[in-house]
């Protein structure tokens, strides 16, 4: 089909041998015809129509189905494999030479497209930053669009860098009626995690998105400094600071400590447990003895010590323990009973407003 674009002419060469050679239908190119192969009369032939405003109707299309519900012939876009190499960059967790490994190059020109351009890592780094400057416009935009009141979470949390972050993250509805989590910002907290620090990184994330007067409420965990912070809130510049329910405390951290104050009560037990599994995870030997016992038993487990429910954990407990099945369902009764009561405190405190927070105010 190459042929197509081309015509077979006689060339008279200086030394008076006439040569077949192929010149192009568009621009009178000559171009070598032998049987050596066609290669580059279709590169040649590409270029050209390209150059020219023509379309290769020789060539089988793909076609694309478009976000609207159309159909459009597919076209290799560098530019819009750059952006969407960058994406998965960021959601993957990926280095940003990632893409600079040859078995990923092999990968993608052999069993996707050949037409894919390794770019270097600066240049995805360049494109890495465009692209987040670019999406963070238009969540600026489509924040101030909004109809509705933004929710606003926040935390501090520690990265493999050894350095302290706060992530504040977005929860509202959009104009579809569709929730939406959006994560609004990161800041180093190389400081102190006082309250006046907490309240200024909080603060600076959004008056940079400008949400001053979309702000409903802020949930934060049950740390004292948290509950001074919001105190520090201005409401002349967050309208809504004098609402009863503008400070959310982040109730998986009140189970957390609710936890964590009842298996206060089985401590001892729990070092004797953590204490035995230490010592099978020492040697393999031991990993391998304890997978034959299990499987001698009918006992579902795994070498890292999953065990196969409730019940075949309060019959191993009470064994290890020395105690009876009976004994261990009877402490396990007590302890949920205890924790039911711990929780009974901290309901009665918020129920009143008079909360006290952190793990200090569990007796």
């Amino acid at each position: 089909m190459v042929w197509v674009s081309f015509e077979a002419i006689q060339v008279k060469q200086p030394d008076g041998i006439e040569v077949e050679q192929a010149q192009c239908k568009y621009c009178k190119a000559l171009l070598t015809s032998s049987s050596n192969g066609t290669s580059h009369l279709r590169r040649h032939r590409e270029k050209c129509m390209a150059s020219h405003g023509q379309v290769d109707t020789t060539r089988q299309t793909q076609l694309q189905r478009n976000p609207d519900g159309s159909v459009s012939t597919w076209q290799y876009d560098p530019d819009r494999v750059r952006e969407h190499l960058v994406l998965y960059c960021a959601a993957t967790d990926q280095p940003i030479g990632f893409q600079e490994n040859p078995h990923f190059q092999y990968l993608i020109n052999n069993a996707f497209n050949p037409q894919y351009v390794l770019v270097s890592r600066n240049t995805t780094m360049s494109d890495l930053i465009r692209t987040f400057q670019k999406r963070r416009t238009e969540l600026i935009s489509e924040l101030q669009n909004i109809s509705f009141s933004i929710a606003l979470t926040s935390d501090i949390w520690s990265g493999r860098s050894k350095q302290d972050y706060l992530c504040v993250t977005g929860h509202y509805v959009d104009t579809e009626w569709i929730l939406q989590k959006k994560l609004l910002g990161f800041r180093v907290m190389d400081y102190s995690h006082t309250a006046q620090n907490i309240n200024d990184a909080i603060m600076s994330v959004i008056q940079d998105y400008g949400i001053q007067n979309l702000i409903l409420s802020i949930t934060l965990d049950n740390a004292s400094a948290n509950s001074k912070a919001i105190e520090l809130f201005d409401n002349s510049t967050i309208p809504n600071t004098a609402v009863k329910f503008f400070h959310a405390r982040c109730a998986c951290h009140i189970i957390n400590l609710i936890v964590k104050s009842g298996l206060k009560q089985v401590e001892s037990r729990i070092d004797n447990i953590r204490e035995a599994l230490s010592w099978i995870m020492a040697s393999n030997q031991r990993i391998a003895e304890f997978s034959r016992y299990c499987a001698s038993n009918d006992i579902l487990a795994h070498p890292r010590f999953i065990f196969n429910g409730l019940e075949v954990f309060s019959k191993e407990l009470g064994e290890s323990l020395g105690l009876s099945e009976t004994d261990v369902a009877e402490h396990l009764r007590t302890l949920k009973s205890q924790m039911f009561e711990i929780f009974s405190i901290y309901e009665n405190r918020y129920s009143h407003g008079t909360a006290e927070t952190g793990a200090s105010s569990i007796k």
